[in-house]
């Protein structure tokens, strides 16, 4: 009846529903996602160097994020280019929030072997596939997967269970009809102690920066380099109690210098200054400590 005239398509209902029954269009099945590994030549840094390696696209929302989402940008590579002036080989990492490794394989290329970089994320299916990332690519002698969500105190967090996990803390409860599920909380500084000292620091979680970088007090005394995703809307959304100002007095902004990039312009990369971050877009934001010039 694709094609039937209007008229015939009423009669025809009709005539089935005096007779108790209806008619329903037939939908076209789902299709099922298949797993599968995607290689990624990355040239960056104006064509003059490479970053190669495997890539697990292990659910559909890999699948988007990694394979189409990356190349909606207009230079997919912005990142590289932005973390090729912070990390240099031999450099150590602590990278909270990896979801499924996608950029530490980048912060693995640009530390080589002599380097280390330690990951962690707060959603066990994110550190399995992160982990077989690593395995993948033959990094694990110099790079660790753990799981644990970065936090201001070690102890228990409640997560919802979605594949960007946030935590659920104040008045910012679980969406509904989503799970949420514990996670062992651990501070920036006692991985440091534990796998450090580390000299750079990145943190991606989704609106929790603020309790994260005050479990790195020590680590952040020393100045390390910073990688930092901030999500001022997430702040508020989840009750997280916090704000970009408060981030930018834990971190001793005044001390950094650096670039900052605000989404969707991944391709503009703006000098940093504190009264530049947005109180309402995503930013990335990438941080050197400035240079004391003597006399």
């Amino acid at each position: 009846m694709k094609y039937a005239p209007a008229f015939l398509k009423h009669f025809v209902r009709n005539l089935f529903n005096r007779a108790g029954l209806d008619i329903v269009r037939k939908q076209p099945a789902p299709k099922p996602f298949i797993p599968y590994i995607q290689p990624y030549d990355l040239t960056y840094r104006s064509g003059n160097r490479q970053c190669r390696f495997d890539f697990w696209l292990a659910n559909p929302d890999a699948n988007q994020w990694y394979k189409e989402w990356f190349y909606a940008a207009s230079n997919p590579t912005w990142e590289l280019d932005e973390y090729v002036h912070l990390v240099q080989p031999g450099d150590r990492v602590l990278e909270i929030g990896c979801h499924h490794g996608f950029l530490t394989m980048m912060l693995a290329h640009l530390t080589g072997p002599s380097g280390f970089v330690l990951a962690v994320d707060a959603n066990p299916e994110n550190v399995l596939v992160a982990q077989a990332q690593l395995t993948l690519n033959q990094l694990t002698p110099f790079c660790k997967v753990l799981f644990g969500a970065g936090a201001d105190q070690v102890g228990l967090l409640e997560f919802e269970w979605r594949t960007n996990s946030h935590a659920i803390v104040g008045s910012g409860g679980s969406s509904q009809g989503c799970h949420s599920y514990s996670v062992p909380a651990v501070t920036g500084d006692d991985l440091d102690r534990e796998y450090g000292p580390f000299n750079v620091l990145k943190v991606d979680v989704e609106g929790f920066e603020l309790a994260v970088l005050r479990g790195c007090g020590s680590l952040l005394a020393r100045k390390p380099k910073l990688i930092l995703e901030l999500h001022p809307h997430f702040m508020k959304m989840y009750g997280y109690d916090a704000t970009v100002a408060e981030v930018l007095r834990v971190i001793d902004a005044a001390g950094y210098e650096g670039t900052i990039v605000i989404r969707p312009n991944f391709h503009l990369s703006l000098p940093f200054h504190p009264d530049g971050i947005p109180q309402n877009e995503v930013s990335n934001v990438h941080l050197r400590p400035k240079v004391v010039m003597d006399g």
